[in-house]
């Protein structure tokens, strides 16, 4: 059964993001995943945060992040 769920405010915390995804969670690869923002200011560790989105995306899971664009007009 997939599910569907959000994921918000991380600030730069990958170890709680890691275990709340991989142990409280405990994502499936039919669960679709949403990272609503925050991912990398204020805490100790934003790089880890944002490679650890693309080690879920490599590994096949569904995981939809907040993009920002631009428009010049």
């Amino acid at each position: 059964m997939s599910r569907v769920i959000a994921i918000g405010d991380v600030h730069g915390c990958s170890n709680t993001l890691r275990k709340m995804v991989l142990e409280e969670i405990n994502v499936q690869k039919s669960d679709v995943l949403y990272c609503l923002g925050d991912y990398i200011d204020r805490g100790p560790d934003s790089k880890g945060v944002i490679d650890f989105i693309m080690e879920l995306r490599a590994k096949g899971y569904t995981l939809h992040t907040l993009r920002v664009t631009m428009n010049n007009s």
